[in-house]
């Protein structure tokens, strides 16, 4: 009986200690990126000027999607575009 409640018990000590780990390595990598984003928006707004990064990132992203995204099929939806200039 000792036995088994002691192996239960260093089970849920190892589980808690990866838990553990796991969320470390989360919070880590989380700090990481948020370290690099704010370079990339440091630079740019060096560059830019601070009121002009709100507008350049979005067309940026816009511009970066529409050159790297895989070619659909042809939809059958209306164009807005094209309706309204009709």
């Amino acid at each position: 009986m000792k036995r088994i409640l002691l192996s239960i018990l260093v089970l849920v000590v190892v589980g808690l200690i990866v838990l553990g780990i796991r969320h470390g390595l989360k919070m880590q990598a989380r700090k990481k990126r948020e370290a690099a984003y704010q370079t990339a928006l440091r630079s740019y707004r060096l560059f830019y000027g601070p009121w002009t990064v709100a507008a350049y990132l979005p067309a940026v992203a816009i511009l970066f999607l529409s050159r790297h995204r895989k070619p659909q099929a042809t939809s059958t939806l209306i164009d807005p575009l094209a309706a309204g200039q009709k």
